[in-house]
This record gives C-alpha cells, sequence and structure tokens, in this order.
C-alpha cells in the first residue's frame, strides 16, 4: 500500500487531505481535462452527453454507496462546509434551538454562533464521557418544544472518537428531530447506510478518504426534508424562467458542477470498492492502534481522546510530548524527518476545551489513510521518541 509514497516522506495528514491520490484518480481527471469539452447540464454534443452521463452515473454510484434509496437527493456541493451550511442557515429560523456535540468542527460552529448573533439560534452540548462520545440516551432529556436539530460529527477529527450515531439517528426519528451527520472523516473510512439509520442530513468532503479532489463535497437531504438553498442561479434546467427550479438536485446545484472533481470521485470510488470498505476500516483502526500503543511507551508523551479502539477509532491521533509547544514538535516532525502533520487546533475549539489544550496552542496530529504502512508509524514512532528524549 505505500508503494505510491516518497521513500522520504511520511505522509500522516490525512484528516486534512488525503495524499497521495489513487492512480485512477489522477488518469480520470486528466482524462476528463482533456476529451470532455461540454458542460453538464448544457449544450448538445459528445461532450455534454459523456459530461451528463458521468454526472448521473457518479451520482447514482454515491447514492448506493452512501445507502441513499433516491439518488436525487445527493448533491454535489465545493466542500463538507459548503453542505452544513446549506442545512444549516437553509433550516434554522428565529429562535430555534440545536443539540450538538463537544467534538464539532467550525463549520458546524460558526454558522451556529452567526445564527445566534442574527436570529437568536441556541444550542446545548450533549452530555459525554471524557473522549467527548455523547450519550444518546441523554437526547431526550434536553429537548425543547423548539428543539429544530441534532447535529453529530460522526468522527472526531482531533481525537479519533466515533459517536454512537446510529443510536443518535434513532433517538432523533423517535423525537420527530432531523439529525445532521458530519461525515467528513468517516465517509470512505467506515459503512453509512443513511436511509437504514433514518438520517436527515448528511455532508461529507470528496478530497479526505473519498480519495478526490480538492473542491468537491456531497450533501444528501432526505425527501422529507427541504431547505432553503444556499446559493440560486443557472442550473440548466428551465431555463426560460426567472423562478429558481424546485426539482431535485438542481434546487440545490446551482452553477457549474466542478466535472474534474466529480470525475475524481468516482475514480476513487473505484478504488475504494475495489480495495473493500471494511478493508480500509480494519487497516486505518490497526495502524491506530499501534500509533497509540507506540505513543503511550514514550515518556512524556500525552495521547487526547480513546486509547482503546476494540470498538473501532479514527485515523486520528493527538498528542504532545510534556509541556513543549505543539508547533515546536510539529516542526521538527516535518522538517527533520518529513513527517507531514498538523499542529493547533484543527478548527475545533470546543474539542480543545473538553481536554485540555485550548490553552497550550493545541495538539500535535496525525492522521492515517489508506496508503500509510505499518513503516511510516514506526518511522513516526522513532522520531517522536528522539524529540521526547532531545527536547
Amino acid at each position: 500500500m505505500s508503494e505510491h509514497l516518497s521513500s522520504e516522506l511520511v505522509y500522516l495528514d490525512n484528516a486534512a487531505t488525503s495524499f497521495p491520490k489513487p492512480e485512477g484518480v489522477y488518469d480520470a481527471v486528466n482524462r476528463f481535462i482533456r476529451e470532455n469539452a461540454g458542460s453538464p447540464t448544457r449544450g448538445i454534443g459528445e461532450g455534454s452527453d459523456e459530461t451528463n452521463r458521468l454526472l448521473d452515473l457518479t451520482r447514482r454510484r454515491l447514492a448506493s454507496f452512501l445507502g441513499i434509496r433516491k439518488a436525487e437527493r445527493l448533491i454535489f456541493t465545493y466542500s463538507a462546509t459548503d453542505g452544513l451550511s446549506t442545512v444549516l442557515f437553509g433550516l434554522l429560523d428565529e429562535g430555534d434551538h440545536v443539540l450538538i456535540t463537544p467534538l464539532e468542527h467550525n463549520s458546524v460552529l460558526r454558522p451556529l454562533d452567526m445564527l445566534a448573533s442574527e436570529k437568536g439560534v441556541m444550542f446545548n452540548i450533549l452530555p459525554h464521557d471524557y473522549t467527548g462520545r455523547v450519550y444518546a440516551d441523554s437526547i431526550r432529556d434536553l429537548v425543547r418544544p423548539n428543539t429544530r436539530l441534532i447535529a453529530i460529527s460522526m468522527v472526531s477529527n482531533v481525537l479519533g472518537t466515533i459517536q454512537p450515531y446510529k443510536e443518535i439517528c434513532e433517538v432523533g426519528r423517535k423525537l420527530g428531530i432531523p439529525v445532521l451527520l458530519d461525515g467528513a472523516q468517516a465517509a470512505g473510512h467506515i459503512p453509512i447506510e443513511l436511509d437504514k439509520w433514518g438520517a436527515a442530513f448528511f455532508a461529507c468532503p470528496g478530497h479526505k478518504a473519498m480519495l478526490g479532489l480538492q473542491g468537491t463535497g456531497i450533501l444528501y437531504v432526505n425527501e422529507d426534508y427541504t431547505v432553503r438553498p444556499l446559493r440560486v442561479g443557472g442550473t440548466g434546467y428551465l431555463s426560460e424562467s426567472m423562478k429558481h427550479p424546485t426539482a431535485m438536485p438542481q434546487y440545490y446545484e446551482s452553477g457549474t458542477i466542478n466535472m474534474p472533481g466529480v470525475a475524481s470521485l468516482s475514480a476513487g470510488l473505484d478504488f475504494i470498492e475495489s480495495f473493500g470498505l471494511e478493508k480500509i476500516d480494519l487497516h486505518v483502526t490497526a495502524l491506530a492502534a499501534r500509533l497509540i500503543s507506540g505513543l503511550m511507551e514514550i515518556p512524556g508523551v500525552v495521547i487526547y481522546g480513546p486509547k482503546d479502539t476494540k470498538d473501532g477509532h479514527g485515523g486520528v491521533v493527538s498528542f504532545n510530548i510534556g509541556e513543549h509547544n505543539c508547533t515546536t514538535v510539529g516542526e521538527i516532525l516535518a522538517g527533520k524527518y518529513r513527517i507531514a502533520n498538523r499542529v493547533g487546533f484543527h478548527c475545533a475549539p470546543l474539542t480543545h476545551r473538553l481536554v485540555g489544550t485550548l490553552d497550550r496552542g493545541g495538539t500535535v496530529r496525525l492522521s492515517i489513510g489508506v496508503f500509510n504502512a505499518a513503516e511510516h508509524i514506526e518511522k513516526a514512532l522513532a522520531a517522536v521518541q528522539e524529540i521526547a528524549t532531545t527536547l
């Protein structure tokens, strides 16, 4: 699995964006740019016909992959943030109430903060354990008459904590409260069955474990819900009317879709399906387990989040070395050892408040992808051991 990597670079920043991509992704994007002259839902001719075919086929394949029965309810966006903002700004109104976890990304927190200022939207954090994993049965105790949404990050981008998303969807369904799933660190790593779970909304990026290009994303809106679109305009559909079309998916897909990105998602899905999603999940979890166990053996290293991976773990591990600044550690890892990582708050301030790293600059984060191998983890552990000794 490591044949794509440079013999020098150890890439452990997959939670930010996956690298490398499968060869099929590079080939698909290159081929699309060179051979397809059409814009989706616009134009007549071979180029447009092939573009429309690819768009329709990729939409249907992704819908099946995510457990969505009606493919027209799957929308192509520009990022997970784009999809999350569509739901939050399009659904919530004056005085609404939202339940969230302590592990949410700023893609949820910042819209909620803005909506709190502009519309008086309120939100509460669900009860949770020390890893940020919430108790699904506590939802009923915090529901109010004006509770309009439950927003859940399926897998923490800082701690690797996996939320009980199936149970939360079930509780939300029984209470009649829609559940928004942020699948940024889940899609492409763990099996997802949105209709089976009863999820109302789901958003994820295309460039992380889905192995596509940056500037791509997916939004699912359950047929029982309609939210105001984030943008309106040209769709190539009913162009004679000034009124925005209400048909799906055009209702949410104004502007020209990133078709090289769609081609990359199709090729990324080819790789995931050929490799096997369950195999990917087991592979990433096993490497995370080894990274955690190895870090725990290094004096002075503090690991944040769940340390037991038997019930699953995201491919994300955060740590610090003693009182040393995380940026210093991360720069040494990247500069001296050529180990790509991320440092700081990772766009999740509430998570750092939970684990006590808000006042110390955050954490060093190593994040694992499908193309990582055991040798990469061992190199990272050896580097951290050396840094902990020399610092």
